[in-house]
Formats: structure tokens, sequence, C-alpha cells
């Protein structure tokens, strides 16, 4: 994969991350002494193998397929303290899958800026600001640009409950050599409720949320409900177990293309079991299985089938 034909769309992101947190790190009015403040930095590597549906090009137009595949993978975190308590959080990911399967080959590239403060009572609630920037690119250039932005109120009940509610808004700009009539605005409005019976590692949570999203064409525009389930329990100091129950419903609504005047609506359902054991505060390894099914009216868009994932990661902090 070329990497320079990525070097334009990297620096546009960067360049709308610094707006961003020049208006955030602004708007503090304690913002001399938060400069001052130590700032944390992760910098992580994962490299592992996965097996899952991936959507490519085979006997007819994007279909899925299960495919077995290396993967590659980085992400850097900074965060800032600033007075009062309130912190800035960056993150920077870069994510290249599919690797050595035809036509699914993907580079993902990412950004994002936080700035949270807890306020209140015994700082029991919490508000979130986060900008988002990311892009997908395959060998031909860049598939799309998108750009997000998310509002997030936090409630902790106690120290073992809490609520957050979120809603986010986006834009993706779609390359129309790959998509044409596929650019996107979208909102989703969600509320997770989480369960800390011991105040530590070990948790319950359960999201709700609701998405839709708008094309130029029709065929690519939908409404989406869903829900989300995660349970985790640290069994030792080193091991760690993570549930998943996810499940949504899509509802498109146009034809599915010019010769096929079907709806598409599909119901998916995916469900997993993580391990991850720590060597050592820097190094670990990562195993999970799962199941994952869509069932839809549009029959290139079925699939049905196990996912496996194992992988290395390496830390720096």
């Amino acid at each position: 994969m070329n990497v320079d034909k990525f070097q334009n769309i990297n620096g546009c992101i960067a360049a709308s991350l610094l707006g961003v947190a020049t208006i955030v790190a602004g708007s503090d009015a304690a913002s001399a002494q938060a400069r001052a403040q130590e700032v944390e930095h992760t910098l992580s590597f994962t490299a592992g193998v996965e097996h899952r549906p991936l959507l490519v090009e085979r006997d007819e137009p994007l279909t899925y397929v299960l495919e077995t595949a290396p993967y590659l993978a980085a992400q850097y975190s900074a965060v800032k303290r600033l007075a009062g308590g309130a912190r800035l959080l960056f993150d920077a990911d870069a994510e290249f899958t599919g690797i050595g399967v035809d036509d699914a080959e993907r580079l993902g590239l990412g950004l994002s800026l936080a700035y949270q403060r807890n306020f209140g009572e015994g700082n029991a609630n919490q508000i979130r600001v986060t900008g988002f920037v990311d892009s997908s690119h395959d060998e031909d250039g860049v598939i799309f640009n998108r750009e997000r932005l998310a509002l997030r109120f936090q409630r902790r009940h106690s120290p073992e409950q809490a609520t957050s509610v979120q809603v986010r808004v986006g834009d993706r700009d779609q390359n129309e050599a790959t998509f044409f009539g596929f650019d996107q605005s979208e909102f989703l409005g969600s509320v997770t409720h989480t369960w800390r019976p011991n105040n530590d590692r070990r948790a319950l949570a359960g999201t709700v949320y609701a998405e839709g999203r708008r094309a130029e064409f029709d065929q690519f525009s939908y409404d989406e409900i869903g829900l989300r389930v995660l349970y985790r329990v640290p069994l030792e100091n080193d091991i760690e177990v993570t549930s998943r129950l996810t499940y949504f419903q899509r509802d498109f609504e146009g034809s599915f293309s010019p010769t096929d005047p079907t709806i598409r609506e599909d119901i998916r359902l995916r469900a997993s079991v993580d391990i991850e054991r720590a060597f050592s505060e820097q190094f670990s390894v990562h195993f999970g299985v799962g199941w994952e099914d869509n069932s839809s009216t549009i029959a290139s868009r079925r699939f049905s089938g196990s996912r496996v994932d194992l992988g290395i990661t390496y830390e720096f902090n």
C-alpha cells in the first residue's frame, strides 16, 4: 500500500484537531496553570490474526465473506490534567486490516480530542465533549473521510452505579469513485448504565441506542436501533475476561439498487468472549472467540459464522 497517498489527508486531519485543541484549551479559565501540568503518554502496538466477515468484491460486487487475515494496529494517547480537575484527552490510531486478502485490505486512520470535567456535589456529574476525524483507505486511495462531534453527560449515582447519555452528530464524505450518492449525515443518541459492584475493573454495562443516517441516495439511508451488553471479570491480577453481546436492526429507505427494488432490512446479532493475559506492564496477549449472524433481505449481505481473534500488544507508558 502506498503511504504517500495518505499524507495530504493526514495533514488535514491534524490541522483540524489542532484547531479544536486551541479552542478547548483557550476556553478554560485557568489555562495558564493547566499548561504547566504533566501530560501522561501511552503508545501501544498490536499485531494479530482474525477470522471475521469482510466486505469484498468477488463473483458479485460487495459480498460478505468469512476470511482469516493478519492485522496491525497502533494507538497513541495523551492525557493532560487541567486546573479544577478537568482533563484534555487526545487519541491517534491507525489500523491495517485484511492483510493479504484480495480487495479487503484497509487502512483506517483516526484522531480524537476530548475535554472532560467533573462538577456538582462530590463531582458526581461529568461532561465530555469529543471531536473525531477518521478516514478509510485502500490500495486505490481514500474511501471516505468523516468528522464527528459528541456530547456526553454522566451521572454517578453511587461508587458502583453510573448512567450516561450521549448525543453524536457526524458527516461522511465518500469517494464517489467507490460509491456515488453515499455522502451521509448522521445522528446518534444513546443511554448507558454501568454497574461496578466492587468499584474496580469488574463491570456490567448496557447501552441502548438509536441512529439515523441520511445519504444523497435513499438506498444508502437508514435508521437503526440496537442494544450492547458488556460484562468484564478480572479473574486474577493479570487475567481479564470480557463478554460482549450486540444486537441491532437496520432499516434502509430506498430500493437496494436500480435493478433490485427490494428494500434492504438487516438484523445482526454478535456474541463474543475475550481473554486477555498480561505478562508485564507492557506486554499482553489476547484471544477471543464469538459468533456473528446478519440476516438480510439482500442475499449478498447475509452471513453467519464464527469470529476468532488472537493478538499480542506491547505498550509504552
